[in-house]
């Protein structure tokens, strides 16, 4: 009884051939719906995956990108001007000191930088675009010049001094430009050419013609010696006139 009790709990713990067999059938023979809920599964996990993939693919938005560059680009052009103005004024005022020395002309005595500091200098010298040819008083025609001058932070400063307005013909190459005249103002000229009304705040100066332009582009260039600094500012500017005198007349 005993011998028979041990048989049949080491067969049942042992398990016999058939059942082995049955459990291996039913492990390896997976359940239809469990599949399709592993293969649901790994598709919307590849969707998912998918609609990243996209996201990050779409990339910042270009028209901002391009604005953003654009805005960069003109504050370096405007900073690059800035700097071109400042070595061409400072090679001007250079020029002149050199010319004073070489004629034994003193400069014109002036503020010492410390004290030229506390104050409103001209840094800029600028000829407006409204410059044009026009009828001027008394009968006469010539050019009407507006100039204007700037503080270092851009603001406008009315600084006279002695000023030196040339006006040059431009013919096509290889024809050389030809010049169509000088004028020189005083500091005191200047201040009475200096006008402030409806916002102007320039300098309009009366250039009249003693040989009248055939052509309409012409060229102007400005040098200012300023009374206050000593410093000599340089501008240039190109404009088509729109009133031309045929020469002769």
């Amino acid at each position: 009884m005993g011998m028979s009790f041990l048989h049949i709990t080491s067969q049942a713990r042992a398990g016999s051939p058939q059942s082995h067999r049955g459990c291996r059938a039913a492990k390896g023979k997976a359940n239809p719906g469990v599949r399709g809920e592993k293969r649901n599964s790994t598709l919307v996990l590849g969707l998912l995956v998918i609609a990243g993939a996209v996201g990050g693919c779409s990339g910042p938005d270009m028209n901002a990108v391009a604005n953003r560059l654009r805005q960069e680009n003109l504050e370096q052009k405007r900073q690059i001007g800035d700097l071109q103005d400042k070595l061409k004024n400072r090679d001007a005022t250079i020029e002149d000191l050199q010319r004073h020395f070489a004629t034994n002309t003193p400069p014109l005595p002036t503020l010492p930088p410390e004290r030229l500091a506390d104050v409103f200098t001209a840094a800029r010298l600028e000829i407006q675009g409204q410059t044009d040819s026009a009828d001027l008083a008394d009968g006469k025609r010539g050019f009407r010049v507006f100039i204007r001058t700037y503080a270092d932070d851009g603001q406008i400063v009315p600084a006279a001094g002695t000023l030196t307005i040339e006006a040059f013909e431009l013919p096509a190459a290889p024809a050389v430009p030809r010049r169509i005249g000088t004028w020189t103002f005083t500091p005191q000229e200047m201040k009475k050419n200096w006008y402030t009304g409806l916002g102007l705040n320039h300098f309009a100066l009366n250039c009249p013609w003693t040989s009248p332009p055939a052509l309409a582009n012409i060229t102007f260039k400005v040098r200012l010696n300023d009374a206050l600094t000593g410093l000599t500012l340089e501008a240039q500017l190109d404009k088509k006139m729109s009133l031309v005198v045929p020469a002769g007349n």
